[in-house]
């Protein structure tokens, strides 16, 4: 995921006439793929994996990759709106937050192979819609 944010450089405003200014990201900022063997941030050196020295960017849930047309974070955004599961998480955050439970609930645990009534999870798992209607596609 941190592959579809190596093109952005975040830039400080230009202009300080008395009107706010804001830092902004900046989409030409960088042309090179996510590189190994950094150890910039706040985690450990990336390793590189054979020759392989940087990565470009692949979104794990429907391996797809950047679209062209479209900057990464653009293409990043398509896959985001695009995937099913984020819209039912996201109405479950909602839902949890405004009525106390979630749909599925704890909603931090949405597991989208237990939401099939016509395809029941094997023993010991059982559906997890706290409402059995709202689990139907």
């Amino acid at each position: 995921m941190s592959s579809f944010f190596s093109h952005v450089a975040l830039r400080a405003p230009s202009v300080t006439t008395g009107t706010p200014t804001y830092w902004y990201a900046d989409d030409s900022g960088y042309k090179t793929d996510y590189a190994l063997n950094t150890t910039t941030g706040n985690r450990p050196a990336r390793q590189p994996v054979g020759t392989t020295k940087t990565i470009a960017p692949l979104y794990p849930f429907s391996s797809q990759g950047a679209q062209s047309g479209m900057n990464y974070r653009q293409s990043l955004a398509a896959e985001v709106v695009a995937d099913r599961q984020f819209a039912r998480a996201a109405v479950n955050y909602m839902w949890a937050y405004f009525f106390g439970m979630g749909i599925v609930d704890p909603p931090d645990q949405f597991d989208p192979a237990r939401l099939d009534p016509n395809n029941p999870p094997p023993s010991p798992w059982t559906l997890q819609p706290s409402n059995r209607n709202c689990s139907k596609p």
